[in-house]
């Protein structure tokens, strides 16, 4: 699975109970792909909760009976996500122009991370989202939204037969980030206008997740 604020509600509430043993693969790095592609089957049920970014490399060498999940958030709220998390952690430098200045430059990461390269030299606008969106419902059993992140875990709950609600708690988030209604609407339409395919492809999900569960 991807993401901090599922993951981090898993391991919180069901570490006891479970003994969860969890495996985050935080960066790319091949000898960590390498060691889990060389476990044995049995060697692989040792790890009950495998996530982070990038740990999608891992999906091809998953067990079969895997739970495979993933958790989108609005392209938006991502993009301020990305700007408050490297700011605080000094990976990136405050833009003289503050957040709208780095949302409006913001790549597609949606779309980028569910395509290949391949996919998108040859397919463009929604020819390439829809191509993305059969690579997620292909690749993964379930698939949610933050802003309905309870209904998503009570999804998860059934699947996988978890014991414990949600209680809401989230334990991810900056301290005093700015909040997208916050953001000016002249700002929001420019960036609706750049993350115009990752905005289509959420709006896909957001559809098909709010069916799924009668939203």
């Amino acid at each position: 699975m991807r993401g901090s604020t599922v993951s981090d509600y898993l391991i919180q509430n069901y570490k006891n109970c479970l003994k969860i043993n969890a495996f985050r693969f935080d960066k790319y790095r091949q000898n960590l792909v390498d060691y889990y592609a060389s476990l044995s089957d049995n060697e692989k049920q040792l790890y009950h909760l495998i996530y982070n970014h990038n740990s999608e490399l891992l999906l091809p060498h998953a067990l079969s009976n895997s739970i495979k999940i993933v958790v989108l958030r609005s392209p938006i709220e991502r993009a301020m996500s990305s700007y408050y998390y490297g700011v605080s952690r000094d990976l990136i430098s405050p833009c003289s122009k503050g957040i709208c200045e780095f949302i409006v430059k913001q790549p597609n990461i949606y779309v980028d991370r569910f395509s290949t390269k391949e996919e998108r030299s040859e397919l463009r606008g929604s020819d390439l989202v829809a191509k993305c969106y059969f690579n997620m419902r292909k690749r993964y059993d379930l698939i949610g939204i933050t802003e309905e992140m309870g209904s998503f875990l009570d999804e998860l709950q059934k699947i996988a037969e978890l014991p414990i609600p949600y209680t809401g708690r989230r334990r991810n988030v900056t301290v005093n980030r700015k909040k997208a209604k916050d953001i000016d609407p002249n700002v929001m339409e420019l960036a609706m206008e750049a993350l115009a395919p990752d905005f289509e492809l959420y709006g896909l999900i957001k559809r098909d997740f709010k069916n799924s569960v009668g939203i």
